[in-house]
Parts: C-alpha cells; sequence; structure tokens
C-alpha cells in the first residue's frame, strides 16, 4: 500500500495501492492521521486491490475524529473495485460513506 496525499484548504484526496490490511496499517494510519482536520476526506480506491476489516474500522475512526475535532466528517470512497465495493455493502458501509466513480465526481459530490 503506498498512499499518496492531495491537500486543499477543506479537502483532502487520499490514493491508496496494493492491500489495505493488517500488515499496511502503520501507513494507513499516518496518511488517515494528515486528513484528520479536514472536512471531507476523498479515498481514492480504484488501485487498491484488496480492503480488509482493520482499514475499514481505520475509516470510521478518522469520521469519528474529525466530528469530534467540529469538522463534517464526510468521507468520499473513489472507485472500489466489485469487490471492494461487496465488502462496503456487506458490512453497510455504504450507508456511511458514499461511494463515487471517480475523483472529480468526489470533489464535486
Amino acid at each position: 500500500m503506498t498512499p499518496e496525499l492531495d491537500r486543499e484548504p477543506t479537502v483532502v484526496t487520499i490514493a491508496f495501492s496494493g492491500d489495505l490490511a493488517a500488515h499496511s496499517l502503520e501507513d494507513l494510519r499516518a496518511a488517515l492521521a494528515d486528513a484528520e482536520s479536514s472536512d471531507i476526506v476523498v479515498l481514492d480506491l480504484c488501485a487498491a486491490d484488496y480492503i480488509d476489516s482493520t482499514a475499514l474500522t481505520a475509516f470510521v475512526l478518522l469520521r469519528n475524529r474529525m466530528l469530534k475535532c467540529g469538522r463534517l466528517g464526510t468521507i468520499r470512497i473513489v472507485a472500489p473495485s466489485a469487490s471492494v465495493r461487496r465488502i462496503f455493502e456487506v458490512c453497510h458501509l455504504d450507508k456511511l460513506f458514499k461511494l463515487y466513480g471517480s475523483v472529480p465526481e468526489a470533489l464535486t459530490g
């Protein structure tokens, strides 16, 4: 997993690649910590091959930390593969996080 971060005044976009799993948790947490002070976080998963419960938990915790800091707590998920999308749906996280087809779509969301 190699996160790439793009920061604007109130929006942070983080693009992930590879596996988002327990073995990459420290990199994931570090990338998400940089986003806590934003109102909107766009998580680009188009190059993510796999996601497990540790990553899902990290996304939920990020939202909770954003809300505690008085932020909007909006997290937008971009272009998950069919299998990753299914994980969000099975866990009902597609109700908590809106899924988008592209980064520009998520930014204007």
